[in-house]
């Protein structure tokens, strides 16, 4: 999906463009030690990590998006660090 990149304020992961063949836009959020788990999604290129539930402060996560259709997830884009205040 090309490089994510992570808005602190927003809590969003943004694109340059939806993935080729992609239909959604899904944001992965991974705590420190704990497994993956879906954070959002969204139709366009940026997409909350909060969507589905709020970050624990003090906790790192580790996010990342992957383009979507009805054959399953497409690549993942880079992981980004990010510890929740």
């Amino acid at each position: 999906p090309g490089t994510a990149t992570f808005d602190e304020m927003a809590k969003t992961l943004s694109v340059p463009a939806l993935p080729e063949g992609a239909t959604t836009l899904r944001a992965y959020r991974k705590a420190a030690g704990g497994e993956p788990e879906l954070a959002g999604t969204s139709t366009g290129t940026t997409v909350s990590v909060i969507g589905l539930g709020p970050l624990t402060a003090g906790v790192t996560y580790e996010l990342w998006v992957a383009g979507h259709n009805s054959q399953g997830d497409g690549p993942e884009s880079n992981h980004v660090s990010h510890t929740a205040a």
